[in-house]
């Protein structure tokens, strides 16, 4: 069977991993101040499943790093290798149970920005892709790294065009040297733009440590679902339908604004039925196809 993923189609339970989605399309605009917009308008349809998963994924990790530390009998004097045994040996069991419920937040940021109204249970259903997330994370780290250590900026840089690594690897079941290469593609010429992105992040976080604390369980989640928007829109897989749409009836390319030079029309944005008119205002090309 065929599927194909209506960005238009109005907020449904969760289809299984990898089906329903569209496996190409031209990518779409986006700005930061609409991901946003519509992030905060999928976290008050979705705060539940979005604040306890990534709640319960918090305290699991503070868990397993508490637990691996009494079993390493950790030092408290960082000038010992006890102390950085323990401390390396926390840090990478870390990075293992991370990796496996990564890939279920991702699968319900993704889906909750695309409209859709992902479980719970999806958190836990991240075994398919954990090897490939687990070494798309320790190679993007490893080259980072050494970006770093070459005065920081190629680093950033790195960090930048591996940005949307991770969910092409969930998303699009790529590899991980596939998943980096295309992230690279995709996010060239904006790398600005996902910069500001996180920029976004560190304004959401300092907001919800301002309130009280606990507000980060709220404001993080709203920068994964705005992240998970950009994603789609930059990648032109299943794309998060745009906010200007809201409120208005659905239909072919509604509620995009004109793309700037070099982006594609719409997913589905084409003449209308029996011919007659180009099917969109002036600046867009002819449909795919």
């Amino acid at each position: 069977m065929n599927y194909q993923y209506n960005p238009y189609a109005a907020p449904q339970a969760p289809l299984p991993p990898g089906v329903g989605l569209v496996t190409s399309g031209a990518p779409q605009p986006w700005t930061v101040s609409e991901v946003i917009t519509l992030a905060w308008e999928r976290f008050k349809q979705n705060w539940a499943v979005l604040v306890f998963s990534y709640l319960l994924l918090f305290v699991l990790l503070q868990v397993v790093t508490r637990v691996t530390l009494r079993i390493t009998g950790t030092s408290t004097d960082f000038q010992s290798s006890a102390f950085w045994v323990g401390q390396g040996a926390s840090v990478l069991v870390s990075q293992f149970v991370s990796a496996y419920f990564q890939v279920g937040l991702l699968r319900i940021w993704i889906g909750v920005a695309r409209g859709q109204s992902p479980s719970f249970g999806l958190l836990f259903a991240g075994f398919d892709r954990f090897l490939p997330m687990l070494a798309v994370t320790f190679l993007s780290g490893i080259l980072i790294a050494l970006g770093m250590v070459l005065l920081i900026v190629p680093g950033i840089i790195l960090s930048l065009g591996f940005f949307l690594a991770p969910y092409y690897v969930v998303d699009a079941k790529m590899g991980p040297i596939a998943a980096l290469k295309t992230s690279w593609r995709a996010t060239t010429g904006q790398k600005a733009d996902v910069f500001l992105l996180a920029l976004s992040a560190l304004g959401l976080a300092i907001l919800g440590v301002l309130m009280c604390g606990i507000g980060i369980f709220a404001t993080f989640p709203i920068y994964a679902v705005a992240a998970a928007a950009a994603y789609t829109r930059m990648s032109g897989i299943g794309v998060a339908p745009s906010m200007y749409a809201e409120g208005s009836p659905p239909g072919p390319g509604a509620g995009y604004p004109l793309p700037p030079a070099g982006y594609g029309p719409p997913p589905g944005y084409g003449p209308p039925p029996g011919g007659g008119g180009t099917g969109g205002p002036p600046g867009y090309g002819p449909p795919p196809g």
